[in-house]
């Protein structure tokens, strides 16, 4: 393997390799790269029999790669691309769950934090809602009524509703990152791949005679991909499927620190600088947290 291909292949995990759902992810990875060693290969022995001139060579060599490294290496494309748009799918499930209709105590709550969010001058509005450590019931009773009414506009709230997003299904996202950085490794080796194949076959990877020919070689693979994916309706809902899990005592203790961020909120137990836009509450411990 050379060392650009090491380079790369470096970076993915050995975890993933022991991981039968990313078998797909693996393979898309390994089999390019054992694709153009077998085209370097097949171009080197060509060569040294001195049986063909340039022409003749580029003949040879594309119907070789058309067989071998062109498919391998669209297949290894197709994955990129169906778990990526399985990451779009899974992120555009994400919703924020509705308040519990039947808890009177919390919706009293947020009515009284949407009161003091609308005492707050923009600049305020901005520190508590953006806030790393903003209380999930302080963002909630934000994003369950309309903009206008606590003084902000829709691109504010759109960052309001990542947050929840982010509270509510980190692990889903947590796995959807750490499997996206898997795929990258996968894209970069499909690009660095298609480069080296096109160097083998004599062609300017940015002539597009280059494409021309990569697409036609690959109407078959696409052909069966895309019955494949029609077949199997790859949507990416595996991604979006979370355990209920147990709340650690990191997350209780989270839980517990924002209760009393909203306890500081509402007795307003805290300073607001407008020179950095930071609001510094009075109990040092909500600071540091």
């Amino acid at each position: 393997m050379n060392s650009r291909y090491h380079m790369i292949t470096s970076r993915y995990r050995d975890e993933w390799r022991k991981d039968v759902g990313m078998n797909r992810i693996t393979a898309s990875v390994d089999a390019p790269i054992m694709a153009i060693e077998r085209l370097e290969t097949k171009l080197a022995d060509l060569r040294k029999s001195n049986r063909f001139s340039p022409a003749g060579l580029m003949e040879e060599m594309k119907a070789f790669a058309g067989k071998d490294a062109a498919p391998v290496i669209r297949k290894a494309g197709h994955v990129v691309d169906d778990f990526r748009r399985g990451f779009d799918q899974s992120k555009a499930n994400l919703k924020v769950p509705k308040p519990d209709k039947s808890d009177v105590a919390g919706a009293i709550l947020r009515m009284d934090v949407r009161n003091w969010l609308k005492s707050l001058n923009r600049g305020e509005l901005a520190a508590v809602l953006m806030a790393k450590d903003a209380p999930e019931e302080v963002l909630l009773a934000a994003y369950e009524v309309p903009p206008a009414m606590i003084g902000a506009d829709k691109k504010f709230m759109d960052d309001v509703q990542e947050k929840l997003i982010e509270i509510h299904h980190a692990p889903v996202l947590k796995q959807i990152d750490d499997v996206s950085e898997a795929v990258t490794i996968a894209n970069n080796v499909v690009q660095v791949t298609l480069m080296d194949m096109a160097k083998c076959l004599m062609f300017d990877q940015r002539d597009r005679t280059f494409r021309d020919w990569f697409d036609h070689v690959s109407v078959e693979v696409d052909r069966q991909v895309e019955a494949e994916r029609l077949q199997k309706q790859q949507t990416g809902e595996s991604f979006a499927r979370s355990a209920a899990l147990k709340p650690s005592d990191e997350e209780q203790r989270r839980s517990a620190l924002n209760e009393r961020r909203i306890e500081a909120l509402n007795t307003r137990a805290y300073e607001y600088h407008s020179d950095t836009g930071a609001l510094v509450y009075n109990d040092p411990e909500l600071n540091a947290a």
